[in-house]
Order: C-alpha cells, then structure tokens, then sequence
C-alpha cells in the first residue's frame, strides 16, 4: 500500500474539517486508489480530489 504523506496545512486544517474517523477513511482511500481524482497539470502528479 501506497504512503499517503499529510502537508502541514492539511495537519492544521484537517480536525476543524473532518472527524477523526472521517481523515483516517480519507487516508485509508487515497492510499488504495492513488490514482483518484484529477492531476494537476504541471504539479508533478500531484492529484486534486473530493471528498
């Protein structure tokens, strides 16, 4: 499985946007369909999602 790496600002931002449970089910997604969402063109593979 995929390492999902969290930003600071995601880390900061993240408990006034998702309960505990709800950030972990996020990680648990992302890091088995890496390919989720839409890349960024230009950002190195970077993908934007929503969740």
């Amino acid at each position: 499985m995929p390492t999902v790496a969290e930003t600071s600002l995601f880390t900061k931002q993240a408990p006034a946007l998702f309960t505990d449970d709800e950030g972990k089910d996020l990680i648990d997604f992302l890091a088995t369909d890496p390919q989720a969402g839409d890349e960024i063109p230009g950002a190195g593979g970077v993908r934007k999602l929503r969740f």
